[in-house]
């Protein structure tokens, strides 16, 4: 059946599944691989954050001052095959605003953590509810199937329900009493409502940086989290990865008027998946359009992230485009380029390639501040993405030409990947082919253009010169503050 939900975004602790009896197919598909993760929690701001699913169901808990840690793995998902459609006039189903596109799947524990008066952190195990024993008076201990027997085996006490994708009910959803639908199809966002921490390591990823610190990575920090974390869910729980053929993830400042377009050759018959963010809840939209700018998809909903699903109909080259809505609008905004035969980036790999990149642009602004500027911002030419990020095999180079630096400005190119061991080379050549470049043997190279009193463009070439592996290499592009 489908399952349909009553669900506020703006009150994210509380979702009701409604009775509204509609027949659909699922179709399940193992994780690729099984994923672990341990989760801590001292209060109720963490409790929110990071378990989501359920707290109040561990809320009280927290109130009287004990911490929870939560281990899960997951073990696949099962995924919805039909789009619904939903009678109007079923009373058990009108309240309904979304419903589930995902299910996943696997098994979860969680301790919970007292704080004795010697202050010393124990473990108690125990049985919730069970007779008010001096043990249970400690601590408690329960769990939704066997975390560490689904850890190798399949067993279907690993299928506790985890997370779920929840995707609005638009109006093309909705079906009057003979079923016909109201409005013509068109592409929904999916939207993850509903955040278990799960997967590898770091699947939720947080991206460390304080405002004081670099307000513009600040917020480009809050993009890059969003980002990355549902990249990090699309990899671990469906069959898509990232795009390996070029550049897959991306980001910029965005402005209302001046949308960031990037064009690449797509494959007929090939599922893509485009997805972006913006830094709080700016309204960003996704468009894919033909050479000539006809636009053949588009996700416009009002939400602050898109996703879009798309099949080429032949083999050409495709414009997709990232825009924000509203007038007056800007922020940073970050996009995403999956597949249905992509590469699986591991999350631990993402959050340090990004937050070595943080760290570089903290140091890059204190750089521009001690040498007389306000510090370091990101490239705003309209157009140019300031980020971009492509999986590099060793040896390999990716270019990013018409780089913009405008007049009296100087620039700053930066790349780093997840290993300081490698050796990422950077050069930066101007119209004239003139050679700017950064070939020391490390993984965070720099490049400093001076300000000239014209408009300078520029293209970069990022290569993993030297590395055991592949990397996700990551360029950065800054300007001094005005």
């Amino acid at each position: 059946r489908v399952l349909l939900a009553r669900f506020d975004p703006n009150n994210p602790t509380e979702l009701q599944l409604l009775d509204c009896a509609l027949s659909a197919r699922w179709e399940y598909q193992d994780a690729s691989g099984k994923h672990v993760e341990s989760v801590h929690v001292k209060d109720q701001g963490e409790l929110r954050a990071r378990v989501p699913l359920g707290v109040a169901r561990f809320s009280s808990y927290v109130a009287a001052g004990s911490e929870l840690e939560f281990n899960y793995v997951t073990v696949g998902a099962y995924q919805l095959v039909d789009e619904p459609r939903v009678p109007r006039d079923d009373p058990a189903c009108r309240d309904a605003t979304h419903y589930v596109a995902s299910l996943s799947v696997g098994a979860v524990q969680f301790d919970e953590l007292q704080q004795l008066d010697a202050g010393v952190d124990v473990k108690v195990p125990g049985n919730v509810g069970g007779g008010g024993s001096a043990q249970h008076r400690k601590g408690a201990t329960r769990s939704w199937g066997d975390v560490e027997a689904c850890k190798t085996t399949a067993d279907p006490s690993c299928h506790t329900p985890m997370q779920m994708m929840l995707i609005p009910l638009g109006e093309r959803y909705w079906v009057d009493a003979e079923g016909n639908g109201s409005s013509t199809p068109t592409p929904e966002p999916a939207q993850v409502e509903e955040r278990v921490a799960q997967g590898s390591s770091n699947s939720t990823i947080r991206l460390d940086i304080r405002e004081e610190d670099w307000r513009p990575g600040y917020f480009m920090a809050g993009t890059l989290s969003k980002l990355l974390s549902f990249a990090t869910y699309v990899m671990e729980e469906t069959k898509y990865g990232l795009d390996g053929d070029a550049t897959s993830l991306f980001g910029g400042y965005l402005q209302s008027g001046a949308p960031l377009i990037v064009g690449r050759p797509l494959k007929a018959g090939k599922e893509y998946v485009f997805f972006g963010a913006s830094a709080r809840d700016e309204d960003v939209d996704i468009y894919v359009a033909d050479a000539q700018g006809n636009i053949l998809a588009k996700d416009v909903h009002n939400d602050s992230q898109p996703v879009l699903y798309f099949t080429p109909p032949t083999d050409a080259n495709y414009q997709v485009v990232l825009a924000v809505s509203g007038e007056g609008t800007e922020t940073f905004g970050g996009m995403g380029i999956a597949v249905d035969d992509g590469y699986r980036v591991p999350s631990d790999m993402m959050q340090k390639v990004f937050q070595n990149m943080l760290n570089k642009g903290v140091k890059a602004n204190q750089v521009f501040a001690n040498n007389g500027f306000e510090g370091a911002v990101f490239l705003d030419s309209p157009g140019d993405w300031a980020m971009q990020a492509t999986i590099l095999l060793p040896g390999e180079t990716i270019t990013q030409r018409g780089v913009q630096i405008p007049a009296n400005r100087a620039g700053l190119f930066m790349a780093v990947g997840h290993d300081m061991s490698m050796n990422i080379d950077l050069g930066v050549e101007d119209e004239s082919g003139n050679m700017q470049a950064d070939t020391e043997p490390d993984a965070e190279p720099v490049v400093l253009v001076d300000p000239k009193a014209q408009e300078q463009t520029f293209a970069l070439k990022v290569q993993l010169a030297q590395a055991k592996e592949a990397t996700l290499a990551t360029s950065l592009i800054l300007r001094d503050a005005k």
